[in-house]
């Protein structure tokens, strides 16, 4: 029994040393450094909070992307002093403009990471701020946030979902 388990021991720690050697190797791939989106199979830009920006305008309008040359979900096409911003808010019933109560005319501030996708230049918004309201729409891995909490101590049995 003795001799079965110092086996058992150098058999385990053979495979702890394998991982050991092969998770290093695989920590060497280069990691991807491109801002844009190489295909359908990508999730989508990476986003870098030091690369942020923040814009301030007006809504000219909304659009619905849902599929084929753009970045999916909600774009506002923001009039700023220095010309239009397409600022994608993100995907889902949560990111839709009646759900935030958005409508054109309205002066948003939106702090967010320019990002190329398909040679078109797009905000991933990563904070909208109206007069009223102040809208997280992704964290800072720019993750769309998919849950909001309500104000107050409302029960999660009311909470809003929406996002991806």
């Amino acid at each position: 029994m003795i001799r079965n388990l110092g086996l058992k021991l150098l058999l385990g720690s053979a495979l702890a040393l394998g991982c050991l050697v092969t998770l290093p190797a695989s920590a060497q791939s280069p990691a991807p450094t491109a801002a844009a989106v190489a295909g359908p199979a990508a999730l989508g830009p990476i986003y870098d909070v030091a690369k942020e920006i923040k814009i301030q305008g007006n809504i000219l309008k909304f659009e619905a992307m849902e599929s084929g040359g753009g970045l999916v979900g909600t774009h506002a096409q923001i009039q700023t002093p220095e010309g239009v911003v397409d600022a994608q808010l993100g995907s889902g019933g949560f990111a839709r403009a009646q759900a935030l109560g958005l409508y054109p005319g309205l002066r948003v501030t939106i702090i967010g990471m320019m990002a190329t996708v398909d040679g078109n230049s797009i905000l991933l918004a990563r904070v909208l701020t109206t007069a009223n309201h102040v809208f997280i729409l992704r964290n800072e891995r720019g993750i769309p946030i998919r849950t909001v909490l309500p104000r107050g101590g409302a029960s999660a049995a009311s909470v809003v979902k929406g996002g991806l």
